[in-house]
């Protein structure tokens, strides 16, 4: 287990620090799916002009199926400790479940835990909505249009990730308040490295069609595209 993951309090026992680090690594799954949705798609128009001029219908399927997937894995955070029948549930690795073993150790950041995920709920709602109308499940009336889904924006949908951050630090933050969390998640290449091949190909491309006698040639020009 990661040290720099687990909450610095050695009276947390390995089961609870265990269950800490599953709900954490989610969260920056999450945090992952979102940073390369923004890195695409929330960059600039210059941008989004690019991948619609290379492979408008991948980048179309990549957009919906990460935000079917930001969404997913939030809801899955959200859903309550247990489900199933009340004489026989079975125990969910969520928010609520971990608030539940938690209040053992420290009651009252468990009701501050409590507080701020009604918050992240109520927050959340109408992508829940999504979740069990278009994601999860395809209803009848919405898929005919009976039903209108709500409108959503993208900026909630942050706001949603945020707040999933800033729960999952507390235990942390409490147990070692100088220690400071940083959500952006390094790689080497990702979406930075697709957008620029896009930008090279496009590049070559137009060079290539400027002059027949360039075709094959190495571009001399700098790329199109440098400010997407």
């Amino acid at each position: 287990m990661n040290d720099e993951w687990r909450i610095k309090d050695p009276a947390i026992p390995e089961q609870v620090q265990s269950e800490y680090l599953f709900l954490f690594n989610e969260v920056l799954t999450l945090t992952y799916h979102w940073q390369t949705f923004n890195t695409l798609f929330g960059h600039s128009k210059r941008r989004i002009e690019l991948m619609n001029v290379t492979a408008p219908k991948f980048f179309l399927l990549v957009q919906r199926n990460l935000i079917d997937q930001l969404v997913l894995i939030l809801s899955r955070l959200l859903d309550p400790a247990t489900s199933g029948r009340q004489k026989t549930p079975f125990h969910n690795a969520t928010f609520a479940h971990f608030v539940d073993t938690y209040a053992a150790y420290d009651q009252t950041l468990a009701s501050t835990l409590t507080l701020s995920l009604e918050e992240l709920k109520t927050k959340f709602a109408d992508f829940r909505f999504w979740r069990d109308k278009a994601i999860s499940h395809s209803d009848f009336n919405v898929a005919h249009n009976v039903t209108p889904l709500p409108k959503i924006h993208f900026d909630e949908l942050g706001e949603c990730i945020e707040l999933s951050q800033k729960w999952i630090e507390s235990p942390q933050t409490k147990a070692a308040p100088n220690e400071t969390v940083h959500w952006t998640v390094m790689e080497i290449g990702g979406a930075d490295a697709v957008i620029a091949v896009l930008k090279n190909s496009v590049a070559l491309m137009n060079w290539e069609r400027s002059d027949w006698r360039n075709r094959g040639q190495v571009p001399r020009n700098e790329a199109s595209f440098d400010d997407a």
